[in-house]
């Protein structure tokens, strides 16, 4: 192998394994987000769609149930528009230079986390998180050669 065919497979090698890492992080943060909502107590469905991913800097906007219900009627469409929502906005993430945000600006979510619904022991946040990480392992790698 001549040193420019070394140089072109390193390259191929490099690229691969930074579209491999960008894939992995961003399914990691969509991972966490749809733990996050699968966990979040609902009654509007406000609080579930309210888990918002960006890139480059957090948001701070709050936005209203997709569609709004009652009695939690409308949980799984509001996770389903969070988890789309932060698909969408990562989709372009590239880890070498950016950082991938997960926010919730509701100003009543902590006290959910804190117990103050039946609907979830407390620290449900953090077994959110934990949990979307394990899920993230089962990511399959593309093989660089």
């Amino acid at each position: 192998m001549s040193l420019g065919e070394l140089d072109k497979k390193m390259k191929r090698l490099a690229l691969c394994i930074q579209k491999n890492a960008n894939r992995k992080v961003a399914a990691m943060a969509i991972g966490i987000i749809s733990q996050e909502s699968q966990e979040t107590p609902v009654d509007t469905g406000r609080a579930r769609a309210n888990w918002q991913a960006s890139v480059g800097f957090p948001v701070f906007d709050s936005i209203e149930a997709q569609p709004p219900g009652a009695g939690g009627s409308t949980a799984g469409a509001n996770q389903a528009f969070a988890e789309a929502e932060a698909a969408a906005r990562i989709r372009d993430f590239k880890p070498s230079d950016q950082s991938i945000f997960i926010t919730h600006n509701l100003d009543y979510i902590l006290p959910l986390n804190e117990g103050h619904s039946a609907q979830n022991e407390p620290g449900w946040i953090e077994r959110a998180i934990k949990d979307g990480i394990a899920l993230s392992k089962n990511i399959k790698l593309t093989e660089c050669k």
